[in-house]
């Protein structure tokens, strides 16, 4: 996890663009290039929490996203591959992979609309 929870549907604006959170963190903390203390973090991105609890004005369940906060992060790409990168459950397609603290990649796929 990194030093800030971040959860399958939650999510990221990155570049004023609306991502979501698909899978759990992935893991690179057996780098050889040393420790993430080691890089800079000069990029922030809006982080907006899935509530499935939520209720619209007349009581009914809908899902519903906390309103931004600001997190540091080392950059983002596009995977780079030959093949699609998929994630979480459903094999999503990763168009986005986030870098964040602790090293771990944050894969996203872009909300529709």
């Amino acid at each position: 996890m990194v030093n800030w929870p971040v959860s399958p549907r939650d999510r990221m604006i990155v570049d004023g663009v609306e991502y979501e959170v698909i899978g759990e963190p992935e893991r690179y903390d057996r780098s050889p290039f040393g420790t993430i203390e080691s890089f800079p973090t000069p990029f922030t991105v809006g982080h907006r929490i899935f509530d499935a609890n939520g209720e619209d004005a007349h009581g009914n369940p809908v899902e519903s996203w906390s309103a931004p906060v600001e997190r540091a992060v080392h950059g983002w790409a596009a995977p780079r591959t030959d093949e699609p990168k998929l994630a979480g459950h459903d094999r999503d397609i990763v168009e986005i992979e986030l870098y964040a603290p602790e090293w771990r990649v944050i894969n996203l796929r872009k909300v529709s609309g």
